[in-house]
């Protein structure tokens, strides 16, 4: 499971410079086709779904998303 590191200001770094969409309990970034990425602010857990069925295309829109997260050092890996 991927989490957010703790010293970092999700508000700035997600709502500012990303422009993930603030829903209060989850901050949301919606890409092409429907995927989600979500990372809720009190457990800074990440988590993403799905609309639609084509599968193949979302992997890659949220991989894209993951892979910018974990190069920017903003993300590390827990334990559930």
């Amino acid at each position: 499971m991927l989490k957010i590191i703790d010293n970092i200001d999700l508000e700035e770094e997600f709502i500012y410079k990303r422009r993930f969409e603030d829903y209060e309990i989850t901050f949301n970034k919606e890409e092409t086709l429907g995927t989600y990425i979500n990372i809720n602010p009190k457990t800074r857990i990440i988590s993403y779904h799905y609309h639609f069925k084509n599968l193949e295309k979302e992997d890659m829109c949220e991989m894209n998303i993951l892979f910018d997260l974990i190069q920017a050092g903003l993300v590390e890996k827990v334990d559930r």
